[in-house]
């Protein structure tokens, strides 16, 4: 029995399109990860650590009391906004923040970061979390913790602080 060129050819491409088979899936159905892709990730985890590691710098910098190193971590455009101080758009203003937080006796800060998101283009990132605030006052010790969101650039190759803002987290029933 002779087979005609159509059905021999639909045969064929059949074939053809069954051994391609659908493009390989991780087990997430993800598909697998390309060269390409496999260096941005990598590239986002390494500024992701960099940025968690601009976060702990805060945390050493404050407990060493080190002004100018922390007004050293902002870009010098930056724009910061903490709770009940006057917004800081110039390294005078902030370094007149952080002046005045250190001078607090037994100041003790710590920054938690929650998440953290850097930009594709490997120049922009976010750190939100929180820091808890502690030190003694002249009526006693206060504990307190604050939610922070930071905006991060890149200057001249460098992570810098661009936007920081602050709010005290209010105890239900305060």
């Amino acid at each position: 029995m002779a087979t005609s060129r159509p059905v021999i050819l639909a045969v064929a491409i059949a074939a053809t399109a069954c051994s391609k088979g659908a493009a390989p899936q991780a087990a997430n159905g993800d598909p697998p990860p390309t060269a390409a892709t496999q260096g941005a990730a990598t590239s986002a985890e390494q500024e992701t650590a960099a940025i968690r590691a601009m976060d702990a710098r805060f945390d050493t910098l404050i407990a060493s009391r080190d002004t100018s190193g922390l007004v050293a971590m902002y870009a010098p455009d930056a724009i910061v906004m903490p709770m009940e101080f006057p917004t800081a758009t110039d390294a005078v203003a902030i370094r007149r923040i952080w002046v005045a937080a250190l001078s607090l006796p037994r100041l003790d800060m710590r920054f938690t970061p929650m998440r953290i998101d850097v930009a594709v283009s490997g120049e922009l990132a976010v750190s939100a979390g929180t820091f808890t605030f502690n030190f003694e006052s002249p009526k006693g010790p206060v504990r307190d913790v604050y939610q922070s969101l930071q905006g991060y650039r890149k200057v001249d190759g460098a992570w810098k602080v661009a936007y920081h803002i602050w709010s005290k987290l209010v105890k239900p029933g305060s």
